[in-house]
């Protein structure tokens, strides 16, 4: 079986116990039902359309050499997938977007409450002796909302295998096959594409912020000592 071609092909409930898929070309395929104990998947092929739904496999499926860690997916896919989500999002900066986002809010319309109290107490005699809304706001508003959209996009449209387990705790600790995990983590494009979009554009923004700050401050440390 190796190197087939089995491009959306229907292989609902069919038999490949100890079959060599290495090289085969399983994008669209329907494997529902099918029995896949044993098989490996070096360099394979699949995407998103590629179907494993109730696939078989039995506790002596050997998950950690199947060679599902070895598809041979699109340079892009390797990026664009719910996993990549899924690591960025422990970093911390990603994990306190909420928060982050609460923050800006909350100084920003403090701004403009103070700004409104300002103009209509006449305390000063021109709108231009405001107080001024800091660009720097602006930007950490704009990356933190960013961030936010992104991680509740990937909350309500990750698939739930790959939003609840990492590969390594999918695979080596249950000891279940990482094809199962890889098909999964290339389910709807679309939503992934803009999920990845605004959490790299939201971490550009706020990170351009923090790292600029921390430059700063290196410099002046520096200077005084």
């Amino acid at each position: 079986m190796n190197e087939s071609d089995l491009k959306d092909t229907k292989l609902g409930e069919a038999v490949f116990t100890g079959a060599r898929l290495n090289g085969c070309d399983l994008r669209g395929a329907d494997l529902y039902g099918a029995e896949l104990t044993n098989t490996t998947w070096r360099k394979c092929k699949v995407d998103s359309k590629t179907v494993l739904r109730a696939t078989i496999w039995l506790p002596d499926h050997d998950a950690l050499n199947d060679g599902a860690d070895e598809l041979a997916l699109p340079l892009y896919r390797k990026f664009l997938n719910w996993e990549t989500i899924r690591v960025l999002g422990r970093i911390p900066l990603f994990s306190g977007a909420y928060a982050l986002l609460a923050v800006a809010l909350f100084v920003g319309t403090g701004i403009v409450w103070a700004n409104d109290w300002i103009i209509e107490s006449e305390i000063v005699p021109t709108a231009g002796a405001a107080l001024p809304f800091p660009p720097r706001l602006l930007t950490l508003l704009i990356g933190s909302a960013a961030l936010a959209v992104g991680a509740t996009v990937f909350e309500f449209a990750c698939p739930p295998r790959v939003k609840e387990f990492s590969r390594t705790g999918w695979v080596e600790d249950l000891r279940r096959p990482g094809l199962l995990y890889s098909v999964e983590a290339l389910q709807r494009p679309y939503w992934n594409g803009i999920a990845l979009t605004l959490t790299l554009a939201g971490a550009l923004l706020v990170g351009g912020i923090f790292g600029e700050r921390l430059v700063r401050t290196v410099f002046l440390v520096l200077a005084a000592t």
